[in-house]
């Protein structure tokens, strides 16, 4: 969606994170690695979506970095409006500690963008039963792998539709009751 690029003056790579702004999403190592991101790709942007505990925190550390320009805070969002920004971001990126049920990683491959997430048992089934993502190998190296994905244009193209089955409400929802019956 160029619009939304052009809203929010995205003239670089894309990426996005959505969730809660907590420790254990890993949201502050993402933002620490963003300065090893900028040198190499000045023009990106990190949109971050979500509300949380560590929101003034994260501010703090981005404007102790100085990267103001490149990382955006836009709060909470109504789920409805978050398909424009999983389909338009080149990049979901979630360093999480800990997931249960990871539904902002599906949202995002659903909408056809690839993931870059953490090193979770979860991630590990999405990635090898999808072929959609990474998975971060080294929370303090988080910035090559990114920059790595953004040079090397390594997005891979995965089938939405198998996702899309395998997660859609209905079929999840028939599982439940059968494992109730």
């Amino acid at each position: 969606d160029l619009k939304l690029k052009k809203e929010f003056g995205i003239k670089g790579p894309f990426l996005l994170f959505v969730g809660r702004l907590a420790p254990e999403k890993g949201i502050d190592i993402l933002i620490k690695s963003m300065p090893g991101v900028i040198k190499k790709h000045p023009g990106v942007k990190l949109v971050i979506i979500g509300g949380g505990t560590l929101d003034k925190d994260l501010k703090k550390i981005v404007k102790n970095l100085k990267i103001e320009n490149n990382i955006l805070f836009l709060g909470k969002k109504r789920n409805k409006k978050l398909p424009k920004y999983y389909a338009t971001a080149d990049l979901f990126i979630c360093p999480s500690k800990r997931e249960g049920s990871p539904i902002t990683y599906i949202e995002a491959l659903a909408s056809g963008t690839q993931i870059l997430v953490g090193d979770l048992p979860i991630s590990k089934e999405l990635i090898s039963c999808f072929k959609c993502g990474k998975i971060i190998k080294s929370k303090n190296l988080i910035f090559n792998e990114i920059n790595d994905i953004l040079s090397l244009n390594e997005f891979n193209k995965f089938d939405i539709k198998l996702i899309k089955n395998k997660y859609a409400w209905t079929n999840i929802s028939n599982k439940f009751r059968r494992i109730l019956n």
